[in-house]
C-alpha cells in the first residue's frame, strides 16, 4: 500500500517469488479498480535440485514405478525450464542401477529405468555441477512379487470348499485374477485370492493364477483343483455281533477324497466295541446283547461329509439248552433232537468225546437217533457250532440204555 504522490502511487520493490503468469489490480476506497495485462514471471537462476514428487517404493528387479524425477530450480523452487544441466541419480546405500544421469529437459530430469537387484532402505541423492544437491525420503525395495500358494488342497463335488491363496514380496495390496478361462462350475476366485464356491461337477480343474501388486509387478502360477465325485455313504458295520465272541467290522464310504475320519454323532454302540475314527472299523467284544442304535459320519479330506443311522445287532451267547437225554430201550426206535440258544443259526452239532449208545447216531442237524441194541449207562460229550464257525459250545450228556421197552 503506498500514498500517491501528486495523484501518482509509485510501487518500487514488488517482488514474486513463484514464476507465472500474473495480472495487478489496484484498488482505492472510492475510486473505480484498475487491472493491468497479464505479467510473465520467469524462474530465476538456476541453484538447485529438487523431487517434485518422492520417489514410490519398489520390488527388487524391477524399475522403480513412476518414473523418478529431478527438477533444476531456482532459489524459490521454480522450475528452470530452460536448463538441460546433466544430472546424476546414487543411491545410500549403493545399489542402484539403471541410466544414472539423464540431461534435463525443460528443466525435469526424468530417470525411466532406476532399479534396485537387493531390497532393503535406500535414499536416492540428485547431483549436477554447481547445484545444491537433493536427497529423497527413504524408500523400501521389498522382495519380487512371487505366489506362495503352490497346490490346492482338494474339493468334493456338492460340499463347500474355501482357500486362501497368497503371495510374498511385492508391494501390498494384492489384486488376484484368473488368467484365461477356468471351468469349474461353482468356484470363483475373488480379487482378494480366495478360491471359494461349491462345486457342481467333479473332475480336474487347471486354471492360472495371477496377483498383482501395487507397484504393477505381476506373478502367475499354474495351479489345478481337483474335484472329486461326492461322497455318500456305503455300508453300515455287519449286524452280526454276539455276545463274548470278538467281533470286526466297519462302516464304509465311497467318492470324496481319502482319507476319511468316522465319529458317532448320536446313539452308543453296544456295551465292549468301539469305533476306530480312522479306518471306520467297530471292534471288540460284545457285553450285551440287543439292538444298538448309532448314526456314523464318515468326513473326506475336504471336509466333505456323508451320515448314515445303523442298527448293530449283538445275539446272546451260544448256548445248549438241552439238559438232559430221554431213557431209551433196547430194540425200540429212538429219537431226540437237541436243543440250543444264542449266537447266529443255523447249528451244527457233532460227537467230540465218547462214544453213543450203539444203534445211535447224532446227526448234524442234532437229532439223535437209532435202534438202541445194547443196555446201560453211556456218557459221550456233545457240542454245537453256529453260524460264524467261531463259537463252539460243548455239553456231557448220560443217557441210560434199557433192556426193556
Amino acid at each position: 500500500t503506498v500514498n500517491a504522490i501528486n495523484g501518482v502511487a509509485t510501487f518500487s520493490n514488488l517482488v514474486f517469488n513463484t514464476a507465472g503468469n500474473y495480472t495487478l489490480t489496484a484498488t482505492s476506497t472510492g475510486l473505480t479498480n484498475a487491472t493491468s495485462t497479464s505479467v510473465a514471471i520467469a524462474a530465476g537462476t538456476a541453484s538447485k535440485l529438487g523431487f517434485p514428487v518422492q520417489p514410490a517404493n519398489g520390488t527388487a528387479g524391477q524399475s522403480l514405478t513412476p518414473a523418478v524425477a529431478v527438477q533444476v530450480q531456482d532459489a524459490n523452487g521454480n522450475v528452470v525450464t530452460g536448463s538441460t544441466a546433466a544430472v546424476t541419480i546414487s543411491s545410500t546405500p549403493t545399489g542402484v542401477a539403471g541410466t544414472l544421469t539423464v540431461n534435463a529437459i525443460n528443466g525435469v530430469a526424468t530417470f525411466s529405468n532406476l532399479v534396485f537387484n537387493t531390497t532393503g532402505n535406500y535414499t536416492l541423492t540428485a547431483a549436477s555441477p554447481g547445484l545444491a544437491s537433493a536427497t529423497s525420503a527413504s524408500i523400501t525395495i521389498a522382495p519380487p512379487l512371487a505366489i506362495a500358494t503352490t497346490s490346492l488342497n482338494p474339493a468334493t463335488r456338492l460340499a463347500p470348499f474355501s482357500q486362501q491363496l497368497t503371495a510374498t514380496g511385492g508391494l501390498l495390496p494384492y489384486t488376484w485374477s484368473i488368467v484365461g478361462g477356468f471351468s469349474a462350475p461353482g468356484i470363483t476366485l475373488s480379487t482378494s485370492g480366495l478360491l471359494s464356491g461349491t462345486p457342481s461337477s467333479a473332475g480336474n480343474f487347471g486354471f492360472t493364477a495371477r496377483v498383482r501388486d501395487n507397484a504393477g509387478a505381476t506373478a502367475d502360477l499354474a495351479l489345478t483343483l481337483v474335484v472329486a465325485s461326492a461322497l455318500t455313504f456305503s455300508a453300515c458295520p455287519a449286524s452280526n455281533g454276539i455276545v463274548g465272541q470278538s467281533y470286526s467290522s466297519a462302516a464304509t464310504a465311497a467318492g470324496g477324497t481319502l482319507p476319511y475320519t468316522w465319529i458317532s454323532l448320536a446313539g452308543s454302540f453296544p456295551p465292549g466295541l468301539t469305533l476306530n475314527i480312522a479306518s471306520g472299523a467297530v471292534t471288540g467284544t460284545p457285553a450285551s446283547s440287543g439292538v444298538f442304535s448309532v448314526t456314523l459320519q464318515a468326513t473326506d479330506k475336504s471336509g466333505a461329509r456323508a451320515s448314515q443311522a445303523c442298527s448293530l445287532a449283538i445275539a446272546p451267547a451260544l448256548s445248549i439248552t438241552t439238559a438232559t437225554l430221554s431213557d431209551a430201550s433196547v430194540s425200540s426206535a429212538y429219537t431226540q433232537t437237541l436243543l440250543a440258544s444264542g449266537g447266529r443259526g443255523p447249528y451244527t452239532w457233532a460227537l467230540t468225546a465218547g462214544t453213543l449208545p450203539p444203534g445211535l447216531t447224532l446227526a448234524s442237524t442234532g437229532v439223535l437217533s437209532g435202534t438202541p441194541t445194547q443196555t446201560g449207562f453211556f456218557s459221550f460229550t456233545i457240542a454245537v457250532t453256529d453260524r460264524s464257525e467261531e463259537r463252539r459250545v460243548g455239553k456231557e450228556c448220560r443217557s441210560r440204555w434199557s433192556p426193556y421197552h
